[in-house]
């Protein structure tokens, strides 16, 4: 989980968008599952806000949601124009939430001060040219976000546990059926 990375580090709001507020005009109020967490992060507030608002406020975005149409360039032009000029962004999940074009604007023209991405729109087919590659404040990986210990671990049991129960005959958790 992101937030138990992040909590050391003197996070003290945590702020995220769900189908609910992503469009809302104004934050949601903290539910009890926000404050649990709160209290269990050792983070003053957690609550659900409008993308907007998202963008407004933070100082970092970390950009934690799966790829399909609902979240294509969910982090727009206008998204990035309302970040804070010291802002970070950070995409781990999907190249295609983030409009490159845009992120390559945003930093060439100092709106956010830089970007982290482990995912790149339109990888693997990523060329040495590419605009993002040129800029300094930008940070590129290639798509190696999972590569902790705790994640090929977890991975690795995932594996043996489905394989084995394939073997038996049994459910085998997250099966793909083509």
């Amino acid at each position: 989980m992101a937030l138990k990375r992040l909590s050391p580090y003197g996070i003290s709001r945590c702020l995220y968008a769900n189908r609910r507020s992503a469009k809302a005009s104004n934050p949601l109020e903290s539910t009890e599952e926000d404050t649990a967490l709160a209290r269990e992060m050792n983070i003053g507030l957690v609550h659900a806000a409008p993308l907007s608002y998202i963008a407004a406020e933070s100082d970092l975005v970390i950009v934690l949601a799966p790829g399909g149409p609902e979240t294509h360039h969910i982090v727009d032009e206008g998204f990035l124009r309302k970040m804070k000029p010291t802002a970070v962004l950070v995409n781990t999940s999907r190249g295609t939430l983030v409009d490159t074009d845009a992120l390559v604007k945003a930093l060439q023209e100092n709106w956010i001060w830089s970007a982290g991405l482990d995912v790149v729109e339109g990888e693997p087919n990523i060329t040495a040219d590419h605009p993002l590659l040129q800029l300094p404040r930008a940070v590129i990986l290639p798509h190696i976000g999972s590569a902790t210990l705790d994640t090929r671990e977890a991975m690795a049991r995932l594996a043996v546990e489905n394989l084995v129960n394939g073997l038996k005959g049994e459910r085998i958790e997250h099966q793909v059926s083509l």
